[in-house]
């Protein structure tokens, strides 16, 4: 329990300083998923932001129109309360739900005047207010632009995974991480049934190399039992054993893309000749990463025995 607390206070700390700094680069509020939202519809709006005393709307465009900015972070695509709108005079009104990871789940845009038709007024709050239902995120008159921002998204990420270049870059940052816990008396190897199962490679492998060449070991060798099989395809196991947001496993085809069709698994190689592995072993989580996985192959080795 020691070492996996002083992972949450790594994270506690990781958390908050790219708080500080997320809120200092982009204005200085709290509001850091309205204020990031702002700018990532400018991007795509090709708008520029007004200042906080414009009441009305957040962003104006080339040729003049007003655009407000509606967003909030959710777990999954579900109607929510949009913050209270007090004044339409706008031409524009831009709906984006995040999820946890940052992504884009749904992002639409709707005339105000629509909009305002499927508002409900509230006179306690001396306002408009609005769902994420199906009627204002379907409706047939606005636009959903989910995959345009996210492909801004995608395309404005510091590091990129389809290149070797970046990959070596990867490679390195993670190679010093670590090498650093293999120095701290870290196990290079680990057996399971006889089978000798060695530790990361930093000089030919990334993290992702590591998981992929240990699990085809593992189902090579009939190492993970059926009932531990199903547990790798369950998503709360696999966030506490691994941090993971996905199954670490999956068998449907039909499910290795999320529900913004991004791709979450290795779709060129199974494991056990019908598994797909989940890919989503991110680099700023690698030490978190490296010891659960360990920790649990030392379980397998265990129930093994």
């Amino acid at each position: 329990m020691e070492i996996e607390f002083s992972f949450l206070v790594s994270l506690w700390k990781n958390y908050n300083n790219a708080s500080s700094i997320l809120t200092k680069a982009i204005g200085g509020t709290a509001n850091e998923v309205g204020e990031f939202a702002e700018l990532l519809a400018g991007k795509y709006f090709l708008a520029e932001q007004l200042s906080a005393s414009n009441k009305s709307a957040d962003l104006i465009t080339k040729d003049g129109k007003l655009i407000q900015v509606k967003s909030r972070k959710v777990d999954y695509l579900k109607s929510t309360f949009l913050d209270v709108i007090r004044s339409w005079d706008f031409d524009i009104l831009v709906v984006i739900l995040f999820s946890k990871d940052g992504n884009i789940i749904k992002a639409i845009h709707i005339e105000a005047d629509i909009a305002k038709s499927l508002s409900k007024e509230n006179k306690h709050q001396n306002g408009y207010i609005l769902t994420t239902s199906n009627e204002l995120l379907g409706h047939n008159k606005s636009t959903d632009i989910t995959n345009e921002l996210q492909n801004i998204l995608n395309s404005n990420m510091v590091e990129k995974y389809d290149s070797n270049k970046d990959k070596i870059k990867i490679k390195e940052k993670q190679n010093k991480v670590i090498d650093k816990i293999i120095k701290n008396n870290v196990s290079d190897k680990i057996i399971i049934k006889n089978i000798t199962i060695r530790d990361f490679d930093s000089k030919d492998e990334i993290l992702q190399d590591y998981i992929k060449r240990v699990l085809h070991i593992l189902f090579d060798n009939n190492l993970i039992p059926k009932a531990e099989i199903s547990n790798l395809q369950d998503i709360n196991y696999c966030k506490r054993t691994f941090y993971l947001f996905y199954p670490l496993l999956e068998i449907d085809k039909n499910k290795l893309n999320d529900d913004n069709d991004l791709p979450r698994y290795w779709k060129k190689e199974l494991f056990g000749k019908k598994y797909y592995g989940c890919k989503e072993w991110w680099k700023q989580n690698v030490e978190i990463y490296y010891v659960k996985f360990n920790k649990w192959l030392k379980y397998l080795a265990e129930i093994n025995a």
